[in-house]
């Protein structure tokens, strides 16, 4: 008598598997979807065999982690974040994508074809040279640029998005509020105080200069006395 070979191995491998689709279900579409199984491949018994014909196969969804704005647009979006400019127009789009969009759409990066896509939708003005929003939005220190034209958003444009917009937020009037002191601080560093201003400056040493009086006379002095001289040498004896 004839028997086929056993493939332990992918018999292992396929109980493995039916296994891990059936952990998710729940007891009753358990039972439905083995009573199924069993009447494609026969050898079913009569009470699954009823339950399987008498109720539909159903499977219950797996339950996902909750993500933050998940399900929102572009627009809900930017109508929150409200943004002041084409770069943090441009971060708001790279986060959408990375972080808010539905799976399909997810993206880690952004192009300008993603800005010029998404500007659209949220209607949000689009800027006369639009291939230069990325490179200057990486200049300032909010992209990381991948080559080919495409930018990933890093922590300083992330936290731009999600701490600093919208502008007026707490947040953003807090950052804004604890600059101020240190810029005023270094101002009254480098500005002169009234005592520096009030400090008399030591006398000069050097000798002042002659007046024109001074000299005018004494010149005339000079000239005066070798005059009366010769006028008593030329006078003739009596």
């Amino acid at each position: 008598m004839n028997t086929e070979p056993v493939d332990v191995e992918a018999e292992v491998q396929a109980l493995q598997t039916v296994l891990a689709s059936l952990l998710p279900l729940s007891g009753d579409a358990r039972k439905r979807v083995i009573a199924y199984a069993l009447t494609v491949f026969g050898g079913v018994g009569q009470s699954l065999g009823s339950l399987a014909s008498n109720q539909p196969l159903q499977r219950e969804p797996a339950p996902r982690e909750p993500r933050p704005f998940v399900g929102r647009d572009i627009r809900s979006l930017k109508d929150e974040k409200q943004p002041k400019s084409a770069i943090e127009m441009a971060a708001l789009v790279a986060y959408y994508l990375s972080e808010v969009a539905a799976e399909l759409d997810r993206s880690a990066d952004v192009s300008t074809a993603e800005l010029d896509k998404y500007f659209k939708q949220a209607n949000f003005p689009l800027p006369g040279a639009i291939d230069k929003v990325l490179p200057n939005a990486s200049q300032a220190g909010y992209f990381d640029s991948l080559g080919r034209g495409r930018y990933k958003l890093n922590p300083v444009g992330y936290n731009l998005v999600v701490h600093s917009l919208p502008a007026g937020s707490a947040q953003g009037k807090s950052r804004t509020v604890s600059a101020r002191p240190k810029a005023a601080g270094r101002r009254a560093a480098s500005k002169p105080t009234k005592a520096t201003k009030s400090k008399k400056r030591p006398p000069s040493k050097t000798k002042p200069a002659p007046s024109r009086t001074n000299n005018a006379r004494t010149a005339s002095a000079e000239t005066a006395a070798p005059a009366s001289g010769e006028d008593q040498e030329l006078t003739p004896e009596a």
